[in-house]
């Protein structure tokens, strides 16, 4: 990220602070019971844990990129390591090979042990740097997917989240923009959820919409947190209102429009364009999301 980046970057969460839109839409949001509860009324004794089994049916959600005529491409995987070994492999490539990244390994993570609070969507992508011997080039490489330990099935779609972020990271300058990062995966973990049962979606989606509140609020109550936090904080909140659009224009349009849709995201997969390009075609700016909460919540 350049100086004028991060300098246009911060004129926006300046103007952020200023935006009585936000406010608006975090109050309305937790005027909204569905969607401020809906943490504490995912009751972990109500979720399964994800064990081996599990994890070999979460894997099988990759199927829906098929199922959309996507084609993923392989990625730099880490054979045969533990995520939870201390030592990380340094320097040896022999460790790595390109694989189809449903092959990653997945891990359970309990984010109420470690954090305190128990977070349903949780998901991460574990990524190394190795750097080849030859000629010192540096290798991302992806080893391993952790998913909330007692989230089974909501982990479908936090899965795919991962998935996403696997073609996107292993292709430089697919997203320019920092702040539309989480755009495509947010879609796919909403569209992995509308696939499945209408209850499936409603609660990944007011999950959505209770971590877009948390975040707005951070911002406004924690001015004094670092740059990092806010610029990441506000990343999510600008993914998830395009994420939103994006998956409206979506669904709105007839079957043509839909495989065009698909079509700009293979071709970002691919590394042909870059997904602002995909936005700039059907209108998905910030301002254009700003949708109230009846518009929020019809999607």
């Amino acid at each position: 990220m350049n100086k004028q980046q991060l300098s246009n970057i911060m004129e926006s969460v300046t103007l952020f602070e200023l935006d009585d839109y936000y406010l608006d839409l975090y109050n309305e949001l937790m005027n909204i019971p569905e969607v401020y509860t809906i943490p504490m009324n995912i009751k972990r004794s109500n979720m399964y844990r994800v064990t081996k089994k599990r994890k070999t049916n979460v894997r099988e959600a990759i199927h829906l990129f098929r199922n959309y005529g996507i084609d993923l491409h392989h990625v730099p995987v880490l054979k045969d390591f533990d995520i939870s070994d201390r030592e990380w492999p340094e320097n040896d490539m022999n460790l790595v090979k390109q694989m189809n990244p449903r092959f990653i390994p997945v891990y359970s993570y309990d984010s109420l042990k470690v954090d305190g609070l128990y977070n349903p969507l949780f998901s991460d992508l574990t990524i190394t740097d190795i750097k080849e011997k030859k000629n010192d080039k540096t290798t991302k490489v992806f080893s391993g997917i952790r998913l909330e330990v007692d989230s089974y099935p909501l982990t479908f779609s936090s899965y795919n989240n991962q998935i996403t972020h696997t073609q996107l990271d292993s292709v430089e300058g697919s997203v320019k923009d920092y702040l539309n990062s989480e755009v495509l995966p947010i879609f796919f973990e909403l569209l992995t959820a509308a696939s499945m049962t209408p209850h499936y979606y409603y609660t990944v989606k007011n999950l959505r919409l209770n971590d877009l509140a948390n975040r707005i609020k951070d911002i406004i109550i924690y001015r004094s947190n670092s740059l990092e936090n806010i610029l990441y904080d506000y990343k999510y909140i600008v993914s998830i209102l395009k994420a939103f659009n994006l998956l409206d224009t979506y669904t709105i349009y007839d079957d043509e429009t839909k495989k065009d849709i698909l079509a700009y995201i293979q071709s970002i997969f691919d590394g042909d364009l870059t997904l602002e390009t995909l936005l700039d075609a059907y209108n998905i700016t910030l301002d254009d999301s700003k949708k109230d909460i009846k518009a929020l919540k019809k999607i």
